[in-house]
């Protein structure tokens, strides 16, 4: 499928690459069709740039979606940038997002960005480019779809286009003979791979021979042969260690998503007092992270009460915690406060904190609005006031709080950046919230402390003072120097914001801003700002990313795999149903994966949980942390490991058991166990463990031999041969399942169950159906099981009779067959079973090696919608 400019290439031939570096000019293009337009401003005027005219204009004549305009070059061109030019000044019918898609066919585009614009007058250009294979290829039409207006609910007014690119013929030919010779080989192979599926074996063959066009991989071609012809297992066995031997796994082990592994951390207790000493509940703390010590460093919070200066240190390799602390304030150190910022150097062992939020009610104070800078020495277990109050020194920030810090190790250089400041004038009567907060100060405080729910939306008073807010720029401290300076006061690609992520790369030196909210506005953009040139680029905006990142993410970064980790929370845009999700953007591909996602509190997921209650089978469930915010997330970049600790439930089905609970004494008394507190809800203070399992070639040629063995035991069943298939599950089938993965479990789990439906009656469903390619394929850690692999691979063993054996596999497949929903009788054949697997193999090799993943009927017209080629046909 045609994608955006970060594609990877994946294509067998990617090697012969066409030169696409050709001059890049202005684009002529017609407008030829619009959704609408108002008679005074037709979508003709965008190719005009009047700024000052403010009939010079596209305007639609509703805002109800889709609203769009199509542009048609004169001929094709590889787009490379589209810029917007606006009105003179701020215009509530600007678009706030806009969404570009393009391609050579007007029903079949692509999209390439939505891009975030500012209510301003300056001008904006966006990067584009169009890539199928890694290759890039010309574009004729472009959509631009706007999705949003500054003013909210007015119409959508576009002032100009201009459309940059590569329209050297040559170049541009080259370009379009790949695609045709690409999409006429596609065509062959998909053909290819139908007269093979529906048994056409001779046509097959002439088709290739006649063509010269290759399907798959010799390796592949073999393997169905000896697979679906002839069922030679043991052969396909010895093609998988072949396939093994020459690389293919590894071409694809890289390629495929990881999973992620979720395991709760209880620490041992002391062995001096026996009981076990932790961090208690909080939201709005701060942890840091020394690698090299295998250290982690938790400081202040907010518990629903109070801020909280208590300072503690987690023993990795001892799994213990310590406090350091009871208050630092008493030891030298800073006051209680939450909503701060730390980071740690792990080579000179000192730790540095800036920020906190300060209550309104104290704010007349001038001691209480300093923003003092504290260092802490690791080695000596002390604490300096490096400044009373960096606001005093040239370049430094002002007493803010909900910002980012991130140091530079090898420069010795801290970069702050964002952050809700607070002024003395800010101050403001009557109370509201916890601790008498007012206004919209109560709400984003107690929305990052965890004191809100995050489906909360600021009330009136909130709103009436949103405008006041002012918020921090960027700032770089000079450890060496003792000095601040100002980088970047405010801008366009970089607004200054608050709750937002900000991650450093040391070796590119360069920052990563993402998300976060600006008064009202739920940023959604991606910025890198590179530290040697001063220079701010937007990253292109997909259509595959985090979505509703708000307040609530969480990022991290590997620096050696290029990688950038977000973990995203409940958002208020979110009505039904609460979520975490986590998202994997990599920098060299520049594409964004969703690795694990968390529902709760939708309709499905509650029906599905009062089934699991009702069937008392909740302990099947993995162990996974619940949708929160106000927490801390850290990342090992020696041990690959994530770390989260505490912050805040905020699902609405909990929130409505929270309030059924306090009608009874008991229920109040449970609530006050798990942390309620007096702005309501529960704060946490678990303590979580992230891993990302990744796919090795070794473990990719194992589950190719699993799937092969599972097979031939469904064939044993499927023959009658009952005491074959158990002692093939017993000596051949478990012994190579891997203990600690969930998807060799449930595969286990199910030919257990067949093994005992076979011995009693007739399977209620098709012996294959019972382990189809969404099942038996996926490798999702948190789907349940209903047993362990290592449980169940002791089936058959002990000398017990098979009727005691089979005993034990019903009793190890029970819950499982209580879990999974009915499916329909459907007639199967073996050759059909064996076909399917193979498919299922092929998903496991390279996908430039492996037949096509599209499926020949799929290009036909859906009849339903009267379109030729639907979603499903050859790309472009």
């Amino acid at each position: 499928m045609a994608t955006a400019a970060a594609a990877a290439a994946t294509d067998s031939d990617a090697d012969n690459s066409i030169d696409t570096h050709g001059s890049i000019s202005v684009l002529q293009y017609t407008v030829v069709d619009c959704s609408s337009y108002l008679e005074q401003y037709p979508p003709e005027n965008i190719a005009e740039n009047r700024p000052s005219d403010q009939a010079s204009r596209w305007s639609s004549e509703t805002n109800a979606p889709p609203q769009y305009l199509m542009l048609r070059l004169t001929r094709p061109a590889l787009l490379r940038r589209a810029s917007f030019g606006k009105y003179e000044k701020p215009h509530v019918c600007n678009p706030k997002r806009m969404r570009i898609s393009a391609g050579l066919c007007p029903t079949r585009l692509y999209s390439l960005a939505t891009c975030q614009l500012a209510n301003d007058s300056s001008a904006e250009s966006f990067g584009l480019s169009l890539q199928l294979r890694g290759r890039e290829i010309p574009s004729l039409f472009v959509r631009l779809e706007p999705l949003i207006t500054w003013g909210g609910t007015f119409n959508f007014s576009i002032w100009f286009v201009q459309l940059e690119g590569v329209a050297d013929p040559d170049i541009v030919d080259r370009s379009l003979d790949w695609l045709r010779e690409f999409r006429e080989r596609e065509s062959i192979r998909l053909c290819m791979k139908h007269l093979r599926k529906r048994g056409h074996v001779e046509a097959f063959r002439a088709l290739s021979g006649e063509t010269g066009v290759k399907l798959e991989h010799p390796i592949l071609t073999e393997l169905y042969d000896c697979l679906v012809e002839r069922g030679e297992f043991d052969r396909c066995e010895e093609l998988i260690q072949t396939a093994y031997d020459s690389g293919l796994f590894n071409q694809s082990a890289g390629s495929r998503p990881s999973k992620a592994v979720w395991q709760p951390i209880e620490p041992v207790a002391n062995s001096e007092t026996g009981q076990v000493q932790k961090p208690g509940m909080r939201g709005g703390h701060q942890m840091a992270l020394d690698h090299l010590a295998k250290q982690i460093y938790l400081f202040g919070g907010w518990d629903g009460y109070r801020d909280l200066a208590d300072f503690w240190a987690y023993d990795i390799d001892a799994n213990k915690w310590r406090c350091l602390s009871v208050d630092t304030s008493s030891d030298g150190g800073p006051t209680p406060r939450s909503c701060h910022k730390i980071c740690f150097d792990y080579e000179r062992k000192r730790l540095y904190t800036l920020g906190r939020y300060v209550d309104s009610s104290l704010r007349d104070c001038p001691d209480s609005m300093r923003n003092d800078f504290y260092v802490w020495n690791a080695d000596t277990a002390q604490w300096l006031l490096i400044c009373e109050d960096t606001a005093c020194q040239s370049g430094g920030p002002c007493l803010l709080f909900d910002h980012q810090m991130c140091i530079h190790v090898t420069r010795q250089v801290i970069y702050v950046f964002g952050g809700r400041e607070l002024h003395r004038s800010d101050t403001h009567s009557g109370g509201g919230g916890p601790a008498g907060l007012e206004g919209v100060d109560s709400y984003y405080y107690q929305l990052q402390h965890g004191g809100l729910s995050s489906s909360s939306t600021p009330s009136s008073s909130h709103r009436r003072l949103l405008p006041a807010h002012t918020y921090s720029g960027l700032h770089s401290y000079h450890i060496a120097t003792n000095t601040w300076t100002l980088l970047r006061c405010d801008g366009r690609m970089l607004a200054p914001r608050m709750g937002h992520s900000m991650l450093l790369h040391p070796t590119a030196d360069c920052l990563y801003v993402l998300a976060g909210q600006r008064i009202k506005e739920q940023l959604t953009d991606f910025v890198r700002f590179d530290l040697t040139t001063g220079r701010a680029v937007c990253l292109a905006d997909h259509a595959c990313k985090p979505s509703g990142c708000g307040l609530t993410q969480r990022a991290t970064l590997d620096a050696e795999l290029d990688e950038i980790y977000v973990l995203t929370g409940p958002h208020r845009d979110r009505a039904s149903a609460d979520e975490n999700s986590l998202w994997v953007y990599s920098i060299r591909r520049d594409s964004w994966t969703c690795v694990y996602r968390r529902v709760v509190g939708g309709p499905q997921q509650r029906q599905k949980q009062q089934q699991q209650r009702k069937q008392n089978l909740q302990h099947l469930q993995p162990l996974q942390p619940e949708p929160r915010y106000a927490h801390q997330l850290l990342y090992d970049p020696a041990a690959k490991v994530h770390y989260l600790f505490g912050g805040k439930t905020g699902t609405q089905h909990q929130q409505h058991s929270l309030l059924r609970q306090q009608q009874s004494a008991a229920g109040r008394a449970a609530l006050l166990s798990v942390g309620d507190s007096a702005d309501g809800g529960s704060r946490l203070d678990d303590f979580w463990s992230l891993r990302l399992v990744r796919d090795t070639p070794e473990a990719l040629a194992r589950r190719c031999r699993l799937l092969l063995r599972r097979q031939l035991c469904l064939e044993l069943l499927r023959s009658g041969r009952t005491a074959l298939a158990l002692g093939h599950l017993r000596q051949r089938v478990a012994k190579l399942a891997d203990p600690n993965s969930q998807a060799d479990a449930r595969l286990l789990s199910r030919l257990a169950e067949q093994l005992v439906r076979s011995t009693g009656q007739q399977p209620e469903h098709d012996i294959d159906n019972e382990g189809s390619a969404s099942d038996v394929d996926s490798d999702d850690e948190s789907t349940p099981s209903s047993a362990s692999a290592a449980e169940l691979a002791g089936v058959g063993r002990g000398g017990g009779s098979i009727s005691d054996q089979l005993a034990d596999a019903e009793a190890a497949a029970a819950a499982r067959r209580l879990l999974r929903p009915k499916r329909p009788d459907r007639p199967d054949t073996v050759a059909e079973q064996r076909r399917r697997l193979f498919g299922r193999l092929s998903r496991l090799f390279p996908e430039a090696e492996s037949q096509p993943r599209a499926h020949l009927p799929d290009l036909l017209a859906c009849p339903c919608s009267g379109e030729a080629g639907g979603s499903c046909g050859l790309p472009l």
